[in-house]
């Protein structure tokens, strides 16, 4: 009965680790995209930005996203990307932890 606990418990220790780890990577690449979108609007003609926010109903879903996620903060996306590496970290930690725990032969 103790092994199945302890199986029980590494199962749930890597699965937890998977998640974790899941979870940072899509937040990491959503900063990522962020950053691209950031960059690709600042290199657009001042001219044509200037129209696109006074259009800003009539463009498409692309263009509203990307003039939406200009307005984030770049703090916001540092603090995000922080964020994204300690949860890769302390998932990355809980999976390594299944190695640690064996359990007795009979």
């Amino acid at each position: 009965m103790k092994n199945l606990y302890i199986r029980v418990a590494r199962w749930l220790l890597l699965l937890f680790g998977g998640v974790l780890i899941g979870g940072g990577l899509v937040l990491h690449a959503q900063v990522a995209v962020a950053h691209v979108m950031r960059e690709e609007v600042e290199s657009t003609f001042i001219l044509w930005r200037g129209i696109g926010r006074l259009t800003f109903s009539l463009q498409s879903e692309v263009t509203r996203t990307a003039f939406a996620i200009d307005e984030i903060p770049k703090s916001v996306l540092a603090e995000a990307d922080r964020t994204a590496w300690v949860l890769v970290v302390i998932g990355a930690v809980l999976a390594a932890l299944t190695l640690l725990i064996r359990s007795r032969p009979k």
